[in-house]
């Protein structure tokens, strides 16, 4: 009873006790809808319906990228990864038969029945899994107990976006985890540490280009040094991959292959994307217009609460919605970028408060495996999609993830505001950046005074 009423009155560790409540309540309850639906209801979590068949199309962004990577034409295959990524899946492809790394796209599947194929990817997932394991310990042991760093640390590894990134095989999956080191330990006493912070940064940008947006951490910091040392490293993580794809020519052929993507992908309303822009794709094509300006409006006002947010994971996140909030890349593993901000709102040594409750329960829509509840009820829900006009999925956290997200964004932008407002009664002054207290002058004459007075 006293450890229960001692939980309570210390909000920090009832915190987390809420949360790690959740997450077994969503893992289990997962579980076990999956078992009773004989593994149907985890299967379609991951899939459309219309997909949802045996042999269809796991570990394909892995598999697909080490094919096209195989050779070194892989730019007029109409690829969009960098060249760093591209050397990488290059690398990968080396450990099979080239006769399977050079297969048609119609034999594509094949790969997947290949033992080699498997293996590596495993392996690859194994590191990535290992690897964001010992960060994560790593992170919330500075401001916790190594107990809880090390539940926190595996709970993290069950969160939906993860898992449906590794069941993709995409290669977003290296780029998080390398862009998390940064955001963890680039404030580190260690020297060294904070250089290969940058230089991870530098390196998650050579594979998916936009975790770069995390870089303007460091002008938040005014730490402009360090801000030039993560360019520089981005430069050469870009540039000197180039030199096995004929450069110039493989550059224009990628910048071309990126704008091709972007009209192909940002055409129509995608079901579990946490981009504004998919509300307007929704509504219809005359509203296209509307839409483009109130992305940029967003992305300029996440820009600037970046820079006014008066906590540090408010400022990642917002630098994290303006990532997830390109439609052309929104997809449902994209929001495994959310991991970061949510880190770092858990690790924060502040004291919670009433709105913090409500942020961790956004964060635990959008993360946590949430169970299929409607599974056995597909007849009804079928209809309900139909009636909205939008594809069916089961996923609760796709069908979760855009309103959870662009609230969040809407809490943190009111936040920011309101705290530049009380900053200005207060008081206080906006620099360039910060929100800064004045600094009061120091009555020494009036304390001389009273000293006198007393003698």
């Amino acid at each position: 009873m006293k450890q229960i009423k001692s939980l309570l009155k210390d909000r920090q560790r009832l915190f987390f006790a809420v949360f790690f409540l959740l997450a077994l309540g969503a893992v289990l309850g997962s579980l076990i809808l999956a078992i009773r639906s004989d593994g149907a209801s985890f299967h379609y979590t991951l899939f459309f319906a219309e997909i949802a068949t045996p042999n269809r199309d796991f570990f394909m962004d892995f598999f697909n990228s080490m094919r096209d990577a195989s050779t070194l034409d892989v730019y007029d295959k109409g690829v969009i990864y960098p060249p760093l990524a591209n050397l990488l899946f290059f690398f990968f492809s080396r450990f099979i038969s080239s006769s399977l790394a050079n297969t048609s796209f119609d034999l594509r599947l094949a790969l997947q029945a290949d033992q080699r194929s498997i293996m590596v990817y495993l392996l690859f997932a194994l590191i990535c899994v290992v690897a964001l394991a010992l960060i994560l310990k790593n992170y919330f042991q500075k401001s916790n107990s190594r107990a809880v760093a090390e539940v926190m640390s595996f709970v993290f590894l069950f969160f939906y976006p993860f898992y449906y990134c590794v069941e993709r095989g995409n290669i977003l999956l290296l780029s998080m985890i390398a862009s998390a080191f940064f955001i963890f330990f680039h404030n580190s006493p260690s020297k060294k540490v904070r250089e290969f912070s940058y230089i991870s940064l530098a390196f998650a940008a050579g594979l998916k280009i936009y975790p770069a947006f995390f870089g303007i951490l460091l002008l938040v910091e005014k730490r402009y040094k360090a801000a030039l040392h993560t360019i520089l490293y981005g430069l050469l993580f870009f540039f000197v991959p180039f030199l096995f794809y004929d450069f110039g020519a493989g550059l224009f052929q990628l910048i071309d292959n990126l704008i091709t993507f972007s009209q192909t992908n940002k055409a129509g309303f995608s079901f579990g994307s946490t981009s504004i822009m998919n509300l307007f794709y929704y509504l219809g094509d005359k509203y296209h217009t509307l839409g483009t300006a109130v992305f940029v409006l967003t992305e300029l006002i996440a820009l600037l609460c970046a820079f006014l947010a008066p906590q540090k994971w408010q400022r990642v996140f917002a630098l994290t919605y303006m990532i997830i909030n390109i439609h052309s890349v929104s997809s449902a593993y994209a929001a495994i970028f959310l991991i970061i901000p949510f880190a770092v709102f858990m690790s924060a040594e502040t004291k919670k408060q009433r709105a913090d409750w409500l942020y961790l329960v956004l964060f635990c829509l959008l993360l946590l495996p949430l169970p299929c509840i409607y599974y056995y009820h597909r007849d009804w829900i079928l209809a309900f999609y139909e009636m909205l006009n939008i594809p069916y999925s089961s996923a609760v956290n796709k069908l979760l993830a855009w309103p959870c997200a662009q609230f969040m964004f809407l809490l943190v932008t009111v936040e920011s505001l309101l705290h530049v407002i009380a900053a200005k009664k207060s008081g206080k002054k906006l620099s360039s950046f910060f929100i800064k207290t004045k600094k009061k002058k120091a009555k020494a004459p009036a304390v001389a005074a009273k000293g006198a007075a007393v003698q």
